[in-house]
């Protein structure tokens, strides 16, 4: 960033605590999923294994090992991303703020989301129609994350660029992973949880997953309008910060219904639950007020 943004450094300065918050959950989520992954990966391969028929292991099955294992790549690139969002927030909170540690975060979080094609390759040759949702799933959370943030890592790559570049690329990027997560939310609802409109909880389990991230999504897009729109050059980071408390209401909600519903409480950690820690940080941010 260029050196005549220290202004807006010192701004991101004060959010420090609330984004190290988020990076450190994040961080702690996936290394919960990583250190349980590895185990999850053997036991797939000594049952694929051990129920071989006589011609060997199937297509099938070498093609399900191969897209768990991509999977797996994806989630230490994942973790190694948490670490540097968390290297980010401790660096900004000490006030020795390095784009750097961003800027291979933000990378190593959009190429991560490409080792979801082999699962849709899979479901695609092997599972059709019956998994349709889940392909278009995963294929809008690649479209939707992956491009937004190449284009913010190339703008944070860049040796001298502009606050408003960046702010801009950031506030895409913050749209589309919002949209990505209430899609990868919704239709999860629709293809693996249990729906049942006689059951006040799963009712309110379905409203939650067809509204509450599409809320927030909506708030994030009204806060950055102006940024989008070119007519301004920051943006209300109380805005920002209600749109990230109700991001984290919406897991709130899911983990009370797990508590009470297997179905929920099975999935659990196939969900984004480190973002519950968004109340925190956009209760920091609604503290601190608007940017100036």
């Amino acid at each position: 960033m260029a050196s005549n943004d220290s202004a807006f450094k010192q701004k991101l300065q004060r959010k420090a605590p609330y984004i190290l918050v988020a990076a450190a959950s994040l961080l702690i989520y996936e290394t919960y999923l990583l250190q349980k992954s590895f185990l999850a990966l053997y036991q797939i391969y000594l049952n694929i294994v051990q129920n071989a028929g006589p011609e060997g292991v199937s297509a099938h099955a070498y093609m399900w090992f191969t897209s768990e294992t991509f999977g797996e790549v994806g989630l230490i690139l994942r973790f190694a991303g948490a670490l540097f969002f968390v290297t980010f927030a401790v660096a900004l909170l000490r006030r020795k703020p390095s784009l750097t540690f961003l800027k291979w975060g933000v990378l190593l979080e959009a190429i991560q989301y490409l080792f979801l094609i082999p699962f849709i390759t899979q479901w695609v040759v092997f599972s059709g129609l019956a998994a349709r949702l889940t392909i278009i799933s995963f294929s809008l959370q690649i479209l939707l994350i992956t491009p937004t943030m190449l284009m913010l890592y190339l703008r944070l790559k860049r040796p001298q660029v502009s606050q408003t570049a960046v702010l801009r690329a950031s506030a895409v990027s913050a749209v589309a992973f919002m949209f990505a997560m209430w899609i990868k939310h919704f239709l999860f609802n629709l293809y693996a949880l249990p729906i049942d409109f006689s059951s006040p909880v799963l009712t309110v389990g379905f409203a939650n997953s067809a509204v509450t991230l599409l809320v927030s999504a909506l708030i994030l897009t009204a806060v950055f309008l102006p940024l989008f729109r070119g007519k301004s050059t920051t943006f209300s980071f109380r805005g920002a910060g209600a749109a990230l408390i109700v991001t984290g209401l919406y897991f709130v909600v899911y983990l009370a219904i797990a508590v009470v519903n297997m179905g929920y409480q099975s999935f659990l950690f196939l969900t984004e639950l480190w973002m519950i820690s968004l109340i925190i940080a956009g209760a920091g941010f609604l503290l601190d007020g608007y940017s100036k």
